[in-house]
């Protein structure tokens, strides 16, 4: 299975618009979910609140596939095989959950991948693709691998979860101390 996340960015809302395509499905009802807890912050958390308006779709022919909400954090989609496009909006602007799944502002934003449904069946690497207004620069830190076109790889979702990315109009000043490279 191939994940593929594509997330545009939407300071003005305070949102995200995420997509996800999935290639390679293995006919099954597909288990969407968001994390309970990320690295560093054991807590059960919510996160699953700030996702709404998930949509289902087969890419080859653009039927719309029947998705049901699974508890508070999760998403089920009718069995399916081959490739899925899921498409949905998350609000990130919560101050109380920032530190553990980011926030985003009218200027810049920390974003972490609390906010991407993560595929329970797997458990291999996916790639992010982000899409940031014009002006807007991106740091993203060590981790995950560069593949270009603002758009990164990771082995797998706990790297995604645990690889903060930052947006936005900032000056970046890089130092070295000792071998080891800071950014500010």
């Amino acid at each position: 299975m191939q994940l593929a996340y594509r997330v545009t960015l939407d300071p003005d809302r305070h949102q995200l618009q995420v997509e996800l395509d999935i290639q390679d499905l293995s006919p099954c009802e597909l288990s969407l979910l968001t994390p309970t807890w990320v690295p560093g912050d054991y807590e059960f958390q919510t996160y699953g609140r700030d996702v709404f308006a998930v949509r289902a779709t087969d890419p080859s022919s653009g039927r719309d596939l029947r998705v049901r909400r699974n508890g508070w954090s999760g998403y089920t989609v009718e069995q399916h095989r081959g490739a899925l496009h899921v498409r949905y909006r998350a609000s990130a602007a919560s101050v109380d959950f920032s530190e553990a799944c980011g926030v985003l502002g009218d200027t810049n934003g920390v974003l972490l991948g609390t906010r991407y449904l993560h595929v329970a069946a797997q458990t291999g690497a996916c790639s992010v693709r982000y899409q940031v207004p014009d002006g807007w620069a991106i740091h993203h830190p060590a981790g995950a691998a560069p593949l270009g076109d603002n758009t990164w790889r990771y082995a797998d979702y706990a790297q995604l979860l645990d690889t903060p990315v930052c947006f936005g109009h900032f000056e970046r000043i890089t130092r070295q101390v000792r071998g080891t490279t800071f950014h500010h």
